[in-house]
């Protein structure tokens, strides 16, 4: 489940909205998803990291790229 809105978040080239977190930082461009008013440049290439931890020490990192 996590991969699919990582993987929907990356197609929509928006950063989901997370609980508690603080506002951003208004120096760095981030496109939040309720935000999604300027066109996105045919051009730009965007990556989405996602890390999942499990029980045991079970690590795991899939850093996915839009084509």
């Amino acid at each position: 489940m996590e991969s699919i809105l990582t993987l929907k978040a990356l197609q929509r080239a928006v950063v989901p909205r997370s609980l508690n977190a603080d506002p951003p930082d208004p120096e760095i461009p981030l496109r939040i998803a309720s935000q999604r008013n300027e066109p996105l440049s045919p051009r730009s290439r965007h990556l989405a990291l996602k890390n999942s931890f499990g029980f045991g020490g079970h690590n795991v990192s899939l850093l996915w790229a839009s084509a």
